[in-house]
């Protein structure tokens, strides 16, 4: 998947269950990013290697995997909270 262009949809919750963000809610559609291009958080950009069309699959993110490689913000923004560990359901569309 490094250096394809992918398209995932994504909910993410907080540790208590609250979802934080969704992409299968309104107008926001599939996430569509490239592994490898640090336009994610290093969680998700991590978590969809060797995943395939199809599969879903549940990713526990902690704080320090919410930047890039680079502990940059990444490219796409994507609310999370600061200091907390999330979990993110991603189905690869």
């Amino acid at each position: 998947l490094c250096g394809e262009e992918i398209k995932v949809q994504v909910e993410i919750w907080d540790a208590s269950g609250k979802k934080l963000y969704s992409t299968k809610e309104g107008e926001k559609g599939p996430l569509v990013f490239t592994p490898g291009k640090s336009q994610v958080f290093l969680g998700l950009e991590q978590g969809v290697i060797g995943m395939k069309r199809g599969e879903n699959r549940t990713i526990i993110v902690p704080p320090s995997f919410q930047n890039t490689l680079r502990k940059e913000k990444p490219e796409l923004e994507i609310p999370l909270p600061e200091n907390q560990t999330v979990i993110v359901d991603v189905e690869f569309v």
